[in-house]
């Protein structure tokens, strides 16, 4: 009877160790969850990546990365629209779905289409899809916007500089564009169009630092933190409603336990 006793008392002492951790957390989790509204825990979302994760939702990556490099005309307008500038002296402009960012500014919030070229001009960015041309200043204001109803040509594939003049490029002609009249000719005297006139190399990487800065600003509204902290109450984030199960059986068992030690004691 004295060696039950001990190894009752034994289990009884570590499960009660064991559920107290168990209970605080539980305790705290619906303490917050009790003060949701006064914290408005239902309007704050998200932003941390691991949580994310948690939820099965990747981080957002940018659709298409562009380097901006200092073109023919000696631009301003990548000086105004943002400080923040690579080790490699050169600034970046990323599409992530309808957001166009240079660098972690924000320049347009409803651009439509895939970007396929870009080209600064003084306090100007010339924005390209397959089938429009938008003049945007570095305040993120339209200028104007041309598409096919303009007669513009389509589909462009590029942007560049060449002799000092804008060079709009289709797959079977190059056109010389003119800015100031909107207007563009096809470019008969442009054979070929030398590298070192591109103003912007595509298909690179965002640099880790502008890519943790912009992430937070992409992220859609998508899990609230009284949806997270309902969750982790109920053990539904991370798999956890196993471990409540087992919470709910070591509970019962420290009563049973406790009960015979109450009467074994008595008796």
């Amino acid at each position: 009877m004295r060696r039950f006793k001990r190894f009752l008392r034994f289990w009884h002492r570590w499960l009660g160790l064991v559920i107290s951790l168990l209970l605080m957390y539980l305790a705290i989790t619906g303490w917050l969850l009790n003060h949701s509204e006064d914290w408005q825990w239902s309007n704050r979302f998200v932003q941390s990546t691991w949580f994310m994760r948690a939820y099965g939702i990747a981080e957002p990556t940018a659709d298409v990365t562009i380097a901006l490099y200092p073109s023919l005309f000696n631009q301003p307008a990548l000086t105004q629209s943002s400080s923040k500038q690579s080790s490699s002296n050169h600034h970046w402009l990323s599409q992530w779905q309808q957001k166009i960012f240079v660098d972690q500014h924000l320049l347009l919030a409803d651009f439509q289409g895939p970007l396929v070229a870009v080209l600064v001009l003084p306090d100007v960015y010339l924005l390209a899809t397959q089938d429009s041309l938008q003049a945007v200043n570095p305040q993120g204001q339209r200028i104007w916007q041309l598409d096919g109803l303009d007669l513009l040509p389509s589909p462009i594939t590029g942007l560049v500089v060449s002799n000092q003049q804008i060079i709009l490029q289709t797959p079977h002609k190059n056109w010389l564009f003119d800015a100031k009249q909107l207007s563009w000719q096809p470019a008969f005297s442009v054979l070929e169009i030398p590298d070192s006139s591109l103003d912007v190399i595509a298909s690179q990487s965002l640099p880790m630092d502008l890519q943790a800065a912009i992430v937070p600003q992409v992220s859609q509204k998508q899990v609230s933190w009284q949806q997270v902290l309902l969750d982790l109450h109920s053990g539904r984030l991370f798999k956890a409603v196993v471990v409540m199960d087992i919470t709910a059986w070591l509970l019962l068992v420290l009563s049973i336990s406790g009960l015979l030690l109450f009467f074994r004691r008595r008796s």
